[in-house]
Protein backbone atom coordinates (compact mmCIF):
# COMPACT_ATOMS: atom_id res chain seq x y z
CA UNK A 1 0.00 0.00 0.00
CA UNK A 2 1.55 3.64 -1.18
CA UNK A 3 1.93 6.02 1.60
CA UNK A 4 -0.47 8.68 1.48
CA UNK A 5 0.93 11.56 2.15
CA UNK A 6 4.83 13.07 2.03
CA UNK A 7 7.18 16.16 2.35
CA UNK A 8 10.07 18.22 1.00
CA UNK A 9 12.35 20.98 2.39
CA UNK A 10 15.44 22.67 3.73
CA UNK A 11 17.03 23.85 6.97
CA UNK A 12 20.03 24.81 9.02
CA UNK A 13 20.87 28.72 9.86
CA UNK A 14 20.79 28.84 6.19
CA UNK A 15 18.09 26.77 3.74
CA UNK A 16 19.16 25.63 0.14
CA UNK A 17 15.55 26.52 -0.94
CA UNK A 18 13.83 23.84 -2.71
CA UNK A 19 11.79 25.37 -6.56
CA UNK A 20 8.69 25.39 -4.16
CA UNK A 21 9.66 27.01 -0.91
CA UNK A 22 7.66 30.67 -0.88
CA UNK A 23 10.08 33.49 1.26
CA UNK A 24 8.40 33.87 4.48
CA UNK A 25 8.31 37.93 3.96
CA UNK A 26 6.64 37.71 0.79
CA UNK A 27 3.98 35.42 2.43
CA UNK A 28 3.50 38.37 4.70
CA UNK A 29 3.68 40.72 2.45
CA UNK A 30 1.48 39.77 0.43
CA UNK A 31 -1.82 39.26 2.58
CA UNK A 32 -0.65 41.38 5.38
CA UNK A 33 -4.20 41.75 6.70
CA UNK A 34 -5.07 37.94 7.90
CA UNK A 35 -6.61 37.30 11.34
CA UNK A 36 -6.78 34.38 12.86
CA UNK A 37 -9.34 32.30 11.39
CA UNK A 38 -12.27 30.87 14.08
CA UNK A 39 -12.94 27.42 14.56
CA UNK A 40 -15.21 26.64 11.53
CA UNK A 41 -19.07 26.98 12.99
CA UNK A 42 -19.53 23.24 11.57
CA UNK A 43 -16.62 21.57 13.46
CA UNK A 44 -18.14 18.11 15.33
CA UNK A 45 -18.38 18.99 19.24
CA UNK A 46 -15.84 16.19 19.67
CA UNK A 47 -13.03 18.28 18.38
CA UNK A 48 -13.66 21.01 20.20
CA UNK A 49 -13.69 19.07 23.27
CA UNK A 50 -10.54 17.37 21.91
CA UNK A 51 -8.81 21.31 21.86
CA UNK A 52 -9.87 21.55 25.69
CA UNK A 53 -8.14 17.99 26.23
CA UNK A 54 -5.11 18.32 24.49
CA UNK A 55 -4.35 22.36 26.27
CA UNK A 56 -5.40 20.80 29.50
CA UNK A 57 -2.80 18.02 29.50
CA UNK A 58 0.12 20.03 28.02
CA UNK A 59 -0.12 21.50 31.19
CA UNK A 60 -0.02 18.86 33.65
CA UNK A 61 3.04 17.64 31.40
CA UNK A 62 4.65 20.70 32.88
CA UNK A 63 5.55 21.97 29.52
CA UNK A 64 7.63 25.16 29.81
CA UNK A 65 5.71 29.11 29.57
CA UNK A 66 8.76 30.82 31.06
CA UNK A 67 10.85 31.72 27.85
CA UNK A 68 13.41 29.45 28.98
CA UNK A 69 14.88 26.94 26.38
CA UNK A 70 14.90 23.66 27.79
CA UNK A 71 16.25 20.93 24.62
CA UNK A 72 19.60 19.72 23.87
CA UNK A 73 22.17 21.79 22.07
CA UNK A 74 21.23 21.32 18.20
CA UNK A 75 25.18 21.51 17.62
CA UNK A 76 24.75 17.92 19.62
CA UNK A 77 21.98 16.67 17.45
CA UNK A 78 24.19 17.19 14.52
CA UNK A 79 26.72 14.89 15.31
CA UNK A 80 26.91 11.60 13.30
CA UNK A 81 23.81 13.01 11.20
CA UNK A 82 24.25 11.01 7.98
CA UNK A 83 22.00 11.07 4.31
CA UNK A 84 21.31 7.97 2.83
CA UNK A 85 19.19 8.03 -0.19
CA UNK A 86 15.89 4.80 0.55
CA UNK A 87 17.10 5.06 3.98
CA UNK A 88 13.67 5.29 6.58
CA UNK A 89 14.43 8.41 8.96
CA UNK A 90 12.57 8.92 12.64
CA UNK A 91 12.75 12.34 13.21
CA UNK A 92 11.39 14.36 16.24
CA UNK A 93 10.83 18.18 16.00
CA UNK A 94 9.56 20.28 19.20
CA UNK A 95 8.24 23.98 19.07
CA UNK A 96 10.26 26.85 20.85
CA UNK A 97 9.99 26.42 24.38
CA UNK A 98 7.39 23.49 24.25
CA UNK A 99 4.46 25.79 23.37
CA UNK A 100 1.47 23.41 23.14
CA UNK A 101 0.64 25.71 19.78
CA UNK A 102 -0.77 22.88 17.86
CA UNK A 103 -3.50 22.09 20.33
CA UNK A 104 -5.13 24.61 17.68
CA UNK A 105 -5.92 21.56 15.62
CA UNK A 106 -6.16 23.86 12.62
CA UNK A 107 -2.48 24.46 13.24
CA UNK A 108 -1.49 21.44 13.31
CA UNK A 109 -3.16 20.92 10.15
CA UNK A 110 -1.24 23.09 8.52
CA UNK A 111 2.22 21.42 9.17
CA UNK A 112 0.48 18.00 7.97
CA UNK A 113 0.09 20.25 5.05
CA UNK A 114 3.50 20.69 4.36
CA UNK A 115 4.26 17.37 4.39
CA UNK A 116 1.64 16.75 1.47
CA UNK A 117 3.60 19.85 -0.46
CA UNK A 118 7.35 18.15 -0.06
CA UNK A 119 6.32 14.50 -0.79
CA UNK A 120 9.02 14.55 -3.84
CA UNK A 121 12.03 14.38 -1.41
CA UNK A 122 10.66 11.98 1.61
CA UNK A 123 8.37 9.13 1.31
CA UNK A 124 6.30 9.51 4.41
CA UNK A 125 5.18 6.43 5.85
CA UNK A 126 3.77 7.65 9.92
CA UNK A 127 3.38 11.22 10.80
CA UNK A 128 1.84 12.46 14.24
CA UNK A 129 1.26 16.11 15.67
CA UNK A 130 1.33 16.35 19.17
CA UNK A 131 0.65 19.93 20.82
CA UNK A 132 4.31 20.75 21.38
CA UNK A 133 6.05 17.99 18.65
CA UNK A 134 5.72 15.99 15.89
CA UNK A 135 7.08 12.24 14.99
CA UNK A 136 7.74 11.73 11.18
CA UNK A 137 8.38 8.41 10.05
CA UNK A 138 9.83 8.87 6.06
CA UNK A 139 11.76 7.23 3.90
CA UNK A 140 14.42 10.10 2.13
CA UNK A 141 13.93 10.15 -1.79
CA UNK A 142 17.38 10.32 -3.83
CA UNK A 143 18.88 13.92 -4.56
CA UNK A 144 17.87 15.35 -0.77
CA UNK A 145 19.53 15.30 2.60
CA UNK A 146 17.37 15.05 6.04
CA UNK A 147 18.67 19.01 6.51
CA UNK A 148 16.73 20.53 3.22
CA UNK A 149 13.50 17.81 4.42
CA UNK A 150 13.32 18.64 7.92
CA UNK A 151 14.39 22.36 7.48
CA UNK A 152 12.49 22.98 5.10
CA UNK A 153 9.03 21.70 6.88
CA UNK A 154 10.08 23.62 9.76
CA UNK A 155 10.49 26.95 7.91
CA UNK A 156 7.48 26.71 5.72
CA UNK A 157 5.34 25.73 8.35
CA UNK A 158 6.53 28.33 10.38
CA UNK A 159 5.38 30.87 7.29
CA UNK A 160 1.67 28.94 7.34
CA UNK A 161 1.78 29.12 11.27
CA UNK A 162 2.60 32.27 12.06
CA UNK A 163 0.14 33.55 9.25
CA UNK A 164 -2.87 31.54 10.66
CA UNK A 165 -2.41 32.83 14.51
CA UNK A 166 -1.76 36.62 12.82
CA UNK A 167 1.93 36.68 13.94
CA UNK A 168 5.17 36.94 13.60
CA UNK A 169 7.29 34.94 15.98
CA UNK A 170 9.45 31.37 16.40
CA UNK A 171 7.68 28.19 15.78
CA UNK A 172 10.16 26.04 16.36
CA UNK A 173 13.29 24.76 18.43
CA UNK A 174 16.64 24.34 16.48
CA UNK A 175 17.68 21.25 14.90
CA UNK A 176 15.62 17.81 14.99
CA UNK A 177 16.26 14.62 16.65
CA UNK A 178 16.72 11.93 13.68
CA UNK A 179 17.07 8.12 14.18
CA UNK A 180 17.65 5.83 11.30
CA UNK A 181 15.89 1.93 10.99
CA UNK A 182 17.50 -0.89 10.75
CA UNK A 183 16.21 -3.10 8.01
CA UNK A 184 15.33 -5.51 10.08
CA UNK A 185 13.56 -3.20 12.21
CA UNK A 186 9.43 -3.52 11.78
CA UNK A 187 8.35 -0.44 10.41
CA UNK A 188 4.41 -1.15 10.76
CA UNK A 189 4.94 -1.88 14.70
CA UNK A 190 7.38 1.44 14.80
CA UNK A 191 4.06 3.35 12.71
CA UNK A 192 1.88 1.72 15.15
CA UNK A 193 4.23 3.02 18.37
CA UNK A 194 4.16 6.42 17.06
CA UNK A 195 0.67 7.16 16.14
CA UNK A 196 -0.36 5.85 19.80
CA UNK A 197 1.44 8.81 21.13
CA UNK A 198 -2.24 10.93 21.88
CA UNK A 199 -3.51 7.47 23.59
CA UNK A 200 -0.56 7.33 25.98
CA UNK A 201 -0.80 11.12 26.71
CA UNK A 202 -4.66 10.40 27.47
CA UNK A 203 -5.48 13.32 24.92
CA UNK A 204 -8.06 10.87 23.38
CA UNK A 205 -9.30 7.15 24.76
CA UNK A 206 -9.58 6.58 20.89
CA UNK A 207 -7.25 7.08 17.81
CA UNK A 208 -9.73 7.79 15.54
CA UNK A 209 -10.72 10.93 17.66
CA UNK A 210 -7.07 12.50 17.70
CA UNK A 211 -7.06 14.31 14.10
CA UNK A 212 -3.35 14.43 13.00
CA UNK A 213 -1.94 11.18 12.37
CA UNK A 214 -1.98 9.18 9.09
CA UNK A 215 0.13 5.99 8.82
CA UNK A 216 0.67 4.10 5.34
CA UNK A 217 -0.74 0.76 7.33
CA UNK A 218 -3.51 1.56 9.74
Amino acid sequence: MQPRLGSRGTAGRRWNRLPQERDCRRAYSRDPGERARPVADGIASHQSRLVERLVTSTHKQGIAMDGKQKTPHSRNLRKGRYSSPFQVYLITAVTWNRMPVFADIWAGRRVVQIMRDYQRSAETLCYVVMPDHFHWLFRLLPGFSLVQVVGGVKRNSTCRVNRYLNRQARLWQDGFHDRALRRDEDMKAMARYIVANPLRAGLVSDIGDYPLWDAAWL
